[in-house]
């Protein structure tokens, strides 16, 4: 009885002691070796000349893993003397037991132990894996056929992407290692790439224009007071963008110039279509070296401008300036409702709502969501429910919605809205 107690405990901690060094070697793998080169210097031979044959301990590890709990499961059957269910059902039954037990605390403490752990064994691992590769090949040569197999009948979006792991990664930790700030940034490096220019432009009814008849003179006394330091030049209307002119090149006008049109100042400017992807946006911006794109749709007119400070902010957050200050897109009041401006995008309010508003390919801001709710350009006053809001237009002119009101709906509200 004591001898097969003791058989029990050594494979309980052969399976346990297998499952950390897993563990442990892959999680340092998969975090890069380079990394652990970099703390770690006085290993930087040993881990050089692995790293890129790091996955050959992954197996070796693997492998000793099934060997443990092969001969666990081994233990328990070949203990019973007869066939009946109480002498293999039970130890069965007991073995899956502890062998759940021994992966989640064995994982546990290789998360929190990894490095040291794998610097600890990997010597160790190392050998083997020179002893055992003539049996190591065979797998990786498998594993290659199935990887191979599969990957050619699955769809991409039937398995979980990179940035679906690092997503992942980010929410599960986030609270321990991340500030809510980097893991904002690294979510946002992500949605990046699936963002177009549409998303971030300044439409068209809110651009400052100037008209290329204008004269230097004239143009210093209309600019003097906006927040912009660039303006689009265009000739006749807003669908002929010529190019762009700097406050400063007007400032360095002499007098003599003070009475010639500014279309003599302007720089070209590029234009792109409203889907172009912002980070191709991004590397035309850096490669023209161009703070200001003219956004056309497709029908060639212009919808938009975007400046280099608009895709940033897509990556960093909002970037506020003494002009920003004075003009909030989103105001939560004393009584629980929310003034929104029109203009807002909808994905960045829905940030901020507890209850999210519907999105679509139809529309971007605020203002047009309501517009899409009402099927027209609605007047002051108008007012709907929508996902949990009284939705009321606060300000609106003949283009375009100003400022909306929304509500939080409570069975009361609802109720007398209904009877309304």
């Amino acid at each position: 009885m004591t001898s097969s107690i003791n058989v029990y405990i050594i494979s309980t901690i052969l399976a346990f002691g297998s499952l950390i060094l897993y563990q442990a070697i892959k999680l340092s793998g998969d975090a890069g070796i380079r990394r652990l080169i970099e703390r770690k210097p006085k290993y930087s031979t040993f881990l050089d000349r692995w790293e890129n044959r790091w996955h050959y301990l992954i197996q070796v590890s693997r492998l000793l893993v099934a060997l443990a709990f092969s001969l666990f499961f081994w233990i328990f059957i070949s203990t019973s003397h007869s066939l009946s269910i109480e002498s293999v059902g039970l130890p069965f039954l007991l073995f899956l037991f502890i062998s759940l037990s021994i992966w989640i605390l064995a994982e546990s403490i290789a998360e929190h132990f990894a490095d040291r752990i794998s610097l600890l064994c990997a010597p160790a691992l190392a050998f083997l894996a020179l002893l055992f590769m003539p049996l190591l090949f065979p797998l990786q040569w498998l594993e290659n056929i199935f990887n191979r197999i599969f990957s050619n009948r699955s769809d991409s979006d039937d398995r979980p992407s990179t940035e679906d792991e690092v997503i992942n990664l980010i929410d599960e930790n986030g609270d321990e290692e991340l500030e809510l700030e980097e893991r904002n940034m690294i979510r946002s490096v992500f949605e990046f790439g699936d963002s177009v220019v549409r998303e971030v432009m300044t439409p068209r009814v809110d651009i400052v224009g100037l008209a290329d008849t204008l004269t230097i003179e004239e143009t210093l006394q209309s600019v003097k007071e906006r927040p912009h330091s660039r303006f689009p030049v265009y000739h006749e209307s807003m669908d002929e963008v010529m190019g762009v002119v700097h406050i400063r090149d007007l400032l360095r006008a002499t007098p003599d110039q003070l009475h010639q049109q500014i279309g003599t100042l302007c720089k070209k400017i590029s234009i792109v279509p409203e889907t172009m992807p912002l980070n191709d946006v991004l590397q035309l911006m850096k490669n023209k070296r161009s703070q200001l794109v003219v956004v056309v749709d497709e029908y060639g007119g212009t919808a938009g401008l975007v400046t280099m400070e608009d895709v940033i902010e897509e990556l960093v957050g909002e970037i506020e300036d003494e002009f920003d200050l004075e003009e909030q897109d989103f105001i939560k009041r004393s009584d629980g409702s929310y003034w929104v401006r029109g203009k807002m995008p909808i994905y960045d309010l829905n940030e901020k709502l507890n209850n999210p508003l519907p999105e679509s390919d139809e529309y971007d801001s605020v203002g047009g969501l309501v517009c899409s709710e009402l099927g027209h350009i609605p007047v002051t006053g108008e007012h709907f429910t929508l996902a949990g809001y009284e939705v009321k237009v606060q300000s609106s002119n003949q283009r375009q919605v100003l400022v909306v009101q929304l509500r939080p709906l409570t069975t009361e509200n609802n109720e007398i809205l209904s009877s309304s």
